[in-house]
Order: structure tokens, then sequence, then C-alpha cells
């Protein structure tokens, strides 16, 4: 029994008034006999979510995916950034058939990364007023010989400096080397 039979059956039975009829239970049933609840979207990564308004309507979920395998097998130096988008659909049969779904239909979520800010452990422990984080490498910050230096941002205890020059996605972080840092995840509101 579906949660709607369920809800419907725990109606009182129908009865007229003056005013309107109600309707009952069997006729409930039949007018909304096809009544589904709404499925939640696929939800895919950004990579993926591109590589799908790449892909022209005309191909099937099976030519897309053959035609995403031959750009990483067959043009690999051409074809370096489909090659998340191979590896994510060889993580499973789930993610192809996210991916499936989310091509056929063309209705999908794009998936937000988590985001993690890099508090210094030691900085931060040293001075009573501020925490200092790791701040991503802007023009402003190379030396003359074009190297990046390294930067951090100040805040205030308990205060998060700005998402859009501090914030790290996980991929990020792993391509650093970040043992004196905290990782500190970002929340939705930040």
């Amino acid at each position: 029994m579906t949660k709607f039979e369920e809800e419907l059956s725990s109606l009182p039975v129908s009865k007229s008034t003056n005013y309107a009829e109600y309707w009952n239970k069997a006729q409930l049933l039949t007018v909304f006999k096809d009544w589904q609840q709404q499925q939640a979207l696929p939800v895919v990564p950004e990579r993926v979510a591109g590589a799908i308004e790449s892909i022209p309507d005309h191909y099937s979920a099976f030519e897309a995916i053959d035609l995403i395998k031959s750009k990483v097998e067959v043009f690999t130096e051409e074809n370096k950034d489909w090659l998340q988008v191979y590896n994510w659909l060889c993580e499973g049969i789930d993610n192809q058939d996210t991916f499936a779904l989310a091509f056929i239909t063309r209705k999908y979520e794009v998936e937000k990364p988590q985001l993690f800010y890099l508090k210094h452990i030691d900085m931060s422990k040293r001075n009573s007023i501020n925490d200092l984080y790791l701040k991503k490498y802007i023009h402003a910050d190379l030396t003359e010989t074009g190297e990046h230096r390294l930067s951090h941002a100040m805040s205030a205890k308990g205060m998060y400096p700005p998402k859009d020059y501090c914030a790290f996605t996980q991929q990020e972080i792993d391509s650093m080397q970040t043992g004196s840092y905290e990782l500190v995840p970002v929340e939705d509101g930040e």
C-alpha cells in the first residue's frame, strides 16, 4: 500500500452536506490511481553536466558513453578534460545509470562540491585575536620571478574569510601539502 493509500484509508467515511458532496475513498482512488510522488532529479558532478550539455541530443545514452570513452582512449591529449567524466562513469554502474537518466531526460541537478577553509593550526594558536586561513593565489601574490607567494587571510576568531578566495574543494586540497592546516567545512550560509 502506498503512502497516499495509507493516508486515504485513515480518512472518515464520505457523507453529503448541504454545501458539498465529499468523495468516498473508492472515487478518490479512481481519480488518483496514476498519482505518483515526484522523483528526485539525478545529481551529477559539474564536469558530467558539461559533458551532457555538449553531446548532441540525437545520441543515445549508450552512444554518449561510447563517445566519452573514445575521446579519452583515442584522442587522449586533446581530451584531458573528459578524463574526469570517464573516470566518474567507471566508478560503477550507479554512475552509469545516473548519467543515462540525466542524459536521456536532460533533467538533473549539478552537484555542489564540499568546500573547506584551510586554517593554519600554529599561526592561529599564536594569535589570540585572529585565525589565519590559506588564501588562493591571486595575481598580486606573485613574486618578481612569477612564483606564487604563500598568503593567508586573517579573520576574527569564530568568523570566516570570504569563500571566493579562501575556500578550496577536496580536489584542490589533495594536490597540496596541508600538514599544518586544519580542514574547516564551509557551511552553506557562509
